[in-house]
């Protein structure tokens, strides 16, 4: 069975006793290191193999953010979930394609959620990549020609999606989260290249790392901090960036 193992960083000792504890409770997680700075996590890191790294933001030193950045540059380099208080800088986070980012405080419902991401996306990684290759390779030698379904590659099978089942799509890394009615898949592809071969009237982008179904978009609303979100029609909301708030609305309107 495949296990995962997990770097903890926090500059708070107390926190990193709480996340080791939480990640030990599960069969299949481990906590390989600790670290209470950015300098020691990027040392870590270097060292050591982890599957993911769950980082403080705020921390003295090197804050998790450039710690982050400079993770990405290894050769082996970790998924990485922003654990913080702070929730001004989730923005910046999924610019750097972090898996998720749990602000504090949260419970074991919503921890449980993201290891189930992290794992779900390792578990993609770990598979042979030789049909992802050549899809890749279709949507470069195809840029243009427009999807009519979508093949979601788990271990042990092959799942197609028709592309009308599609209610919307968000970055993960070089994957792609697959929303649909009855939950979510990974695709192995950037989210970019699949927007070029997207039906142009049925989806809109509304953030840098999401792209909505326009049909599936039951209500906008505008929430704290006037932040607005689209409440899809399986009742789950997507954040809109202000940027492209203008263009869904007016797509729901042709």
């Amino acid at each position: 069975m495949r296990t995962f193992a997990a770097l903890v960083v926090d500059d708070e000792a107390i926190a990193r006793r709480n996340l080791r504890s939480a990640l030990e409770q599960q069969p299949r997680w481990s906590v390989a290191a600790e670290a209470d700075s950015g300098e020691a996590a990027l040392e870590a890191a270097r060292n050591l193999t982890v599957d993911v790294v769950f980082l403080d933001v705020q921390m003295p030193g090197m804050l998790g953010l450039r710690a982050a950045r400079e993770m990405a540059k290894l050769s082996q380099s970790p998924l990485v979930v922003f654990v913080t208080a702070y929730d001004q800088y989730a923005v910046a986070a999924f610019d750097l394609c972090a898996v998720d980012y749990l602000l504090k405080p949260f419970d074991d419902e919503r921890l449980g959620r993201t290891l189930q991401r992290v794992e779900q996306l390792l578990t993609v990684q770990d598979r042979d990549t030789t049909d992802a290759v050549g899809e890749a390779l279709d949507y470069l030698e195809n840029p243009r020609r427009p999807l009519h379904r979508l093949l979601l590659r788990s271990v042990g099978s092959i799942r197609v999606l028709p592309i009308e089942e599609v209610l919307w799509l968000s970055s993960a890394g070089n994957y792609v989260e697959v929303h649909h009615r009855e939950g979510t898949d990974l695709h192995r592809i950037q989210l970019v290249a699949l927007e070029a071969r997207l039906p142009r009237r049925d989806f809109v982008r509304v953030h840098r790392s999401a792209i909505l179904r326009v049909s599936a978009v039951r209500e906008i609303r505008t929430v704290e901090r006037g932040w607005t979100t689209a409440v899809m029609t399986d009742g789950r909301e997507v954040r809109v960036s202000a940027r492209y708030r203008d263009a869904l609305i007016e797509a729901l309107e042709t």
